[in-house]
């Protein structure tokens, strides 16, 4: 009756959790890659300069003839309709250019095309037509997602390009990882354990409390946060594969004890620490600036402590109905294993050599990578679209150059000639970038009027120009003291990044009389990853100097401290090889292994630690310390490797990343930490 009564609660939160957690959407926000300070920044420029966001809608692949522009245009006038209730404004070529075209003819609109061939805005060419969408206002996501759709309605040929295309393009593919990743790594944990159990029940019983928790943290997330994105969305998959992992240390020993006092008083300690060094590996990262980072660390390592606690729980309940169904569990006879008993000084020694210098030698050739664009599948047609509207039609608002006179004043003809002069060196120093100012817009109806595409040099000139502007343009381009300059161009780099702003350091210098700030979101979003080598630092030296004092306090073994930091510090190192080898980089998701890969390859050292000092028999070793702690290993191994085959590439980084790690991880512990420690047992 109690355990009828105990399965039907059992079911009941697995049930109540996955209904829950069942609507969670994928949400990456502008906000996503931004540091508290970089965030405040933006918001203080948005207070000044609503930032819109924009959408860049391109044609291409065809000659665009009569026909073609007018079935267009009334399929864009049919959505100007449609959205402008939303904020949402639709601007076509004919709407920039209105006062220099004839008429709205297509032959006239073409005329004027061919006859200014340097227009700033070149949305019209024989073979591509380019228009854009200005967002106003903040739409929801699924306002936005039914907006892209109906863009990508308006011809066969459309591509799109812009801020909130990258969002739902990083929305769709880390939504695939909780419906693909997720199914796939339930069905190779079930299929790995009915294997090694050799029983239905015992699958049942031991997979449990690892769904459970998987299921538990989405609902935390969505209780939390609301929504997942391509950082939490992580935090799930890698609490059931640590549980799983829990489950199976549990599930072994279970065979060897009477009763699951006797079990908890031998595994608590190793246990306890197992727990806590996995807590603190990915704790650590809460040191990071980045605030999506600092909310995996602080969910990851709660859910740590609460999937141990349940499976502990799970197990004290369940101990002998476990008991009876597991004395079929498949067990590896590493008893008289010549290479494993006997370690090779040779082979042990010069692959610890091997792996530590290669690993600091290709340390120097990774890269860092930081264009969020680069995340998606190289060959899709979505980055293809991207990179080709962003070289060739209208590029990525990469900065916002914001000048203030230092005295405060307003702005005079004089000051006009002078930033026009300042620009010029921006253009010089950017060669693909197109500039947006108020002296560009002037140089644009200049260029419609005289044909000279410059600024008038007589002031008289300058302000009738000026006049010409729009009210709309010269407020988001001029405000309360501010002279704005937007520079579009291609996606930027990190090594690009800090090029440029050495650049603006010396433009700053050569214009004293002026305050050169810069902002916008793009900019905010790539100087807050400038702290992700400084989040994989700091996180990695407080998770490694915390879990080795933790190790000396709890064990108070001096000598074995040494073994302790060279098994799990030449994994992760030789772990940089491999990233080189296999051309990875450092973005914002690979910057988090390091520290969750050292928090998950001691718990293996702990155990192994743990049993040499006990003095235990080799069969007991073998059976409740190495056999669950190869099967486990192999479950997260494998796990990773799902991770490993994902199309998105943070994911598939971050899951090759820890695969390799804890594969070395898993022979340093089974080989060549005995080797260090003399390991003799009864």
């Amino acid at each position: 009756m109690k355990f009828w009564f105990i399965s039907l609660i059992a079911a009941a939160v697995l049930i109540s959790s996955a209904y829950y957690s069942n609507d969670l959407v994928q949400k990456n926000s502008e906000y996503l890659f931004q540091t508290r300070l970089d965030a405040s920044e933006f918001l203080q420029f948005k207070k000044l300069f609503s930032e819109e966001q924009q959408v860049v809608v391109t044609i291409s692949g065809r000659i665009i003839s009569d026909v073609v522009y007018l079935n267009i245009l009334q399929r864009i006038d049919r959505l100007k309709s449609k959205w402008d209730v939303f904020g949402v404004e639709l601007v076509d070529f004919f709407k920039i250019y209105k006062t220099g075209i004839k008429s709205d003819s297509f032959a006239d609109v073409k005329a004027f095309a061919n006859t200014h061939p340097d227009l700033l805005f070149d949305f019209l060419k024989k073979d591509r037509i380019s228009f854009l969408v200005i967002i106003n206002r903040e739409l929801s996501s699924r306002n936005m997602e039914i907006l892209i759709n109906d863009l990508k309605t308006i011809d066969s040929q459309v591509s799109l390009a812009g801020l909130p295309i990258t969002n739902q393009l990083l929305n769709q593919y880390s939504q695939d990882i909780k419906t693909r990743i997720f199914p796939i790594m339930l069905l190779l944990a079930f299929v790995i354990t009915i294997i090694i159990t050799r029983s239905f029940l015992a699958t049942l019983l031991n997979l449990y409390p690892s769904v459970t928790t998987m299921f538990l943290a989405l609902a935390i997330i969505k209780f939390c946060f609301k929504s997942m994105n391509m950082i939490t969305v992580i935090a799930p998959l890698l609490i059931f594969t640590l549980s799983l992992s829990i489950s199976f240390h549990i599930f072994y020993s279970i065979k060897i004890y009477e009763n699951f006092k006797s079990l908890f008083k031998y595994k608590l300690k190793p246990i306890f620490l197992m727990v806590i060094t996995t807590s603190i590996g990915f704790g650590s990262l809460y040191v990071s600036e980045i605030e999506s980072i600092r909310q995996f660390a602080l969910l990851s390592s709660i859910l740590i402590f609460l999937s141990a606690c349940f499976i502990l729980g799970w197990y004290n309940i369940m101990f002998d109905l476990v008991k009876r169904v597991s004395e079929k569990t498949w067990t590896i006879n590493l008893i008289n294993s010549e290479f494993l008993s006997k370690p090779s000084k040779i082979i042990g020694y010069g692959s610890m050599v091997l792996l530590t210098v290669g690993g600091l030698f290709a340390a120097n050739d990774i890269k860092l990578l930081t264009e969020a664009t680069k995340y998606l599948p190289e060959n899709s047609f979505e980055r293809k679209s991207i990179d080709y509207i962003t070289r060739y039609v209208w590029g990525n608002p990469n900065y916002e150059v914001l000048i203030h006179k230092s005295k405060d004043s307003e702005f005079e003809f004089e000051d006009y000639k002078n930033l026009n002069q300042l620009e010029m060196e921006i253009q010089n120093n950017f060669k693909e970038a197109k500039i947006l100012s108020i002296n560009q817009l002037v140089s644009e109806s200049n260029y419609i009027y005289t044909g000279r595409k410059q600024i008038p040099l007589i002031p008289v000139a300058y302000f009738t120009m000026l006049g010409q502007v729009p009210e709309q343009q010269k407020i988001r381009h001029m405000r309360d003291g501010y002279y704005r300059i937007t520079i579009f161009g291609p996606h930027i780099g990190h090594e690009e990044f800090k090029n440029n702003n050495l650049f603006f350091t010396r433009l700053s210098k050569r214009y004293p009389s002026y305050q050169i700030t810069l902002n916008g979101l793009q900019y905010s979003m790539l100087k807050s990853q400038e702290y992700l080598i400084t989040t994989l630092i700091k996180s990695f030296m407080v998770s490694f100097i915390i879990i080795v004092a933790l190790f000396f306090l709890l064990f108070k073994q001096l000598r074995s401290i040494f073994p302790f930091i060279v098994v799990n510090l030449i994994p992760i190192i030789a772990s940089l090889i491999f990233i080189r080898l296999m051309n990875y980089s450092i973005n914002i998701a690979t910057v988090m292994t390091f520290s969750i890969s050292l928090g998950l390859i001691v718990d293996s050292t702990i155990h192994v630690i743990y049993d040499k000092m006990k003095n235990i028999s080799k069969k007991e070793h073998v059976q409740a310390t190495l056999n669950p702690i190869i099967v486990g290993q192999l479950i997260l191994i494998l796990s990773f490797c799902v991770f490993a085959m994902n199309s998105f590439l943070p994911i598939r980084e971050t899951g090759g990343i820890l695969a390799f790690t804890l594969t070395v991880g898993l022979i340093f512990d089974i080989y060549h930490l005995p080797l260090m420690l003399k390991l003799k047992v009864r």
